[in-house]
């Protein structure tokens, strides 16, 4: 089943069905019996999929196919066309996309990219549709400006002709300034072109040719020596701007950006490149499954800080220090590593010999942020209540700096982080003063964290909330908290679906088996286990996913 022999049949596939009159979806619904696989018949069409004498034979009959454009398949080594994780995702995009009004419907682009979104190893579904609805936003901005560019050479022209007769009446200034004039828009439409070229990148999704682009016009516009500069501070703008849109591809931009302003740097531009580099790694890895860019992060900052002695310069070493700290954190996280949970302890303390609340007070709230997380994380998977209290005690000295009405943001992160190091203490204690404190914090962090101005933060804070009570319900044995702790699983629903972000949604899941465990405790009943299984089931169909976000 040689590559040429699939795309041949798919051209057959592909004109039989135009002669029908039936869409991808028709076909997909005749041959394949589910109208969700149009992006799968698109892949046949296109001749990039192993076919099955089954799948063959079902396309001959409802397309009404000779004998001579299948014999050459079916007598070639077969491939069973199985469906695949790649497939399931895809499909979901597609049906994200179709159900979106305000998205672009151009079919075709759809499908290719939603089979290449597919294929990235995002921690959930909205990272990757985050990216193909960006990359169809900018193909239709991209058909929106050829109504205006259609008729270039037409305008040249005329411009040239009233050139000419401003000449012959001896014009000569009047020429000249209808000169300048064209080049003047005449260079604004080269811009054009090239914004053109680089939404052309978006949609190839090629961030190193992209990044050359960028880099050849700041060259042009940078002054002698401060092109380093400017590098450096697209890469921080447009990690930024991935980090708070969730595009991946801005995130694979800046990384190229950051690679290239490594390449270029001198000696004392280096270990600010590395810190750049490894914040972009961080980013990439904090939306990706694996440890990889993680891994690729924390080498850039160690490597950073090798050359840069604390004491020529102290304020970079911290920033190196806490950013090396987050990348170590996340990696012990993920790998359930305690070593490196308390790497990154020793890394956010190293901080605070530099930074302190009187100099440098917004530098050191965000090391004892980076602290407390830390801590409670360590404390948490080690069963050690000093840890645990040592992570309460950092973050509310980070409220002392971070107030609701200077700082909302971060006040209610610090609050949200200070509710989890809480609960985790009281479950350990079995407080039910440590667990109603929680309940306090979460409740604060939700006054800024609304369902409106932040559903994904919100939707944190609710399953957070629920798990302060469920402990509180089952420390204080009181039923109707238990509930409660219900109502708050069922609020971070409303935003963790399973479409969107499915290993959220699983993990709430488990959060509800858990919490009927807890009802069971306190008033058994059979139904209470039935419960149990039936949330802990779920949850499972996510987690046993093969390459499943996570």
């Amino acid at each position: 089943m040689t590559p040429q022999g699939l795309r041949e049949f798919g051209n057959h596939v592909r004109e039989a069905r135009v002669r029908k009159g039936w869409t991808l979806e028709a076909l997909a619904q005749t041959a394949l019996n589910n109208p969700e696989r149009k992006g799968y018949v698109s892949q046949i069409e296109n001749g990039k999929r192993p076919l099955s004498a089954l799948t063959i034979g079902n396309l001959a009959r409802v397309l009404d196919l000779p004998e001579s454009v299948t014999r050459p398949l079916l007598f070639a080594p077969a491939q069973e066309d199985e469906v695949t994780r790649e497939d399931r995702v895809a499909e979901n995009l597609i049906r994200r996309n179709d159900a979106d009004p305000a998205a672009p419907q151009a079919e075709a682009l759809v499908i290719a990219l939603a089979y290449e979104f597919a294929g990235g190893r995002f921690l959930d579904l909205s990272t990757a549709y985050t990216g193909l609805r960006n990359a169809l936003q900018t193909a239709a901005d991209m058909r929106a400006e050829l109504d205006r560019l259609h008729n270039l050479d037409d305008r040249l022209a005329a411009i040239l002709r009233r050139v000419a007769d401003l000449n012959d009446q001896g014009l000569r200034e009047e020429a000249g300034e209808a000169l300048d004039a064209a080049i003047k828009a005449k260079e604004a439409e080269l811009e054009g072109l090239h914004e053109a070229a680089l939404k052309q990148d978006r949609l190839r999704n090629n961030p190193a040719t992209a990044a050359k682009r960028l880099i050849a016009r700041l060259r042009a516009s940078a002054p002698p020596g401060g092109l380093f500069n400017a590098i450096q501070n697209l890469v921080i703008q447009t990690r930024e701007q991935g980090e708070r849109l969730g595009d991946p591809f801005d995130l694979a931009l800046a990384l190229e950006l950051a690679r290239i302003n490594l390449d270029r740097a001198k000696r004392l531009q280096i270990a600010a490149a590395l810190n750049d580099l490894g914040n972009c790694h961080r980013a990439i890895g904090e939306t990706q499954s694996g440890g990889g860019h993680l891994t690729r992060a924390r080498n850039a900052f160690e490597k950073a800080l090798t050359i840069t002695p604390r004491q020529r310069n102290p304020h970079d070493w911290a920033i190196f220090q806490t950013n090396l700290g987050s990348a170590l954190s996340e990696l012990g996280i993920r790998n359930a590593d305690y070593s490196l949970l308390s790497q990154a302890i020793n890394a956010h303390r190293a901080c605070l010999q530099v930074w302190t609340k009187n100099v440098g007070p917004l530098d050191w709230a965000m090391a004892q942020n980076n602290l407390g997380t830390a801590l409670q994380e360590l404390g948490h998977r080690t069963d050690d209540a000093d840890l645990m209290q040592w992570a309460v005690e950092a973050h509310r000295a980070t409220l002392t700096v971070y107030t609701s009405q200077t700082a909302p943001n971060e006040w209610a992160t610090s609050q949200n982080n200070l509710g989890v190091a809480l609960q985790y203490l009281g479950k350990h204690c079995a407080d039910p003063a440590l667990l109603r404190q929680a309940m306090d914090a979460h409740f604060a962090a939700l006054t800024v964290r609304t369902q409106k101005a932040a559903p994904m933060e919100w939707a944190a804070s609710q399953n957070n909330l629920g798990f302060a009570l469920r402990w509180l319900g089952e420390v204080a044995g009181d039923f109707a908290i238990v509930e409660d702790a219900a109502s708050a699983f069922a609020a971070s629903l409303i935003q963790r679906t399973r479409e969107i972000v499915p290993f959220f949604w699983a993990q709430t899941q488990w959060n509800l088996a858990d919490l009927a465990l807890a009802r069971h405790a306190l008033t058994p009943n059979a139904t209470h286990l039935d419960t149990a299984r039936h949330h802990l089931a779920l949850a499972r169909e996510v987690f046993s996913e093969d390459g499943n976000y996570h």
